[in-house]
């Protein structure tokens, strides 16, 4: 199962200022030829560290697009679902038909739906989350095909420390490669400072 996360403002306020950058990479507050260079920094910086870490160091709502019946919500911490939409409707799933773990990382479950009558027109119904699908009640072509996008509230409200000096870790390892290609991996600095706080299953 993959997914897309899909950002609702283009315009973020990033965690930390472009003062704090060139105060951190000992840049001259009154030089200011770069700035345009380490404002993209700190963005590149900061969504490369929510990648690695699946860990929104913003707080903003997103939404997120899968196919399957359930997702681990991404961007720890997660907070409300807004709504959920299957498809191409534009009517939101009704909170019976979905069940979502309580905490502060969501596991989102698509209760089970069958097909009455014909026409196109659904009807859902909750079962036993654990009951086994039958080619009466779900064919896997439905498995495969069903496209749903949820809207949440996800990232931290208060960025711990060590979080924001790893974004500033990055910020400076991006702008000192002068344009040359970045790695996959983020820098050794920043990895040191977000240790602890992943929460991907596989880094």
């Amino acid at each position: 199962m993959t997914y897309d996360l899909i950002e609702i403002d283009n315009d973020l306020e990033e965690p930390i200022t472009l003062p704090e950058a060139k105060a951190y990479m000992q840049i001259d507050a009154d030089y200011s030829s770069n700035d345009s260079v380490i404002n993209l920094a700190i963005s590149t910086a900061r969504i490369r560290l929510e990648q690695y870490l699946n860990v929104g160091l913003i707080n903003r709502d997103v939404k997120v697009q899968w196919n399957g019946r359930e997702i681990n919500l991404p961007l720890f911490p997660n907070g409300e679902i807004d709504n959920i939409l299957l498809n191409e409707e534009t009517d939101p799933l009704e909170p019976s038909l979905y069940t979502a773990s309580r905490g502060r990382s969501k596991k989102l479950v698509i209760n089970s739906k069958m097909c009455f009558g014909g026409g196109g027109n659904w009807w859902y119904s909750r079962i036993n989350m654990t009951a086994e699908f039958t080619p009466n009640n779900f064919t896997e072509n439905q498995i495969d095909t069903d496209i749903y996008t949820c809207t949440y509230n996800t990232g931290y409200t208060d960025l711990p420390s060590d979080l924001k000096q790893a974004i500033l870790a990055e910020t400076s390892y991006i702008y000192n490669l002068h344009g040359s290609p970045v790695t996959d991996l983020i820098s050794p600095n920043a990895a040191r400072l977000a240790q602890g706080y992943s929460h991907n299953l596989v880094l």
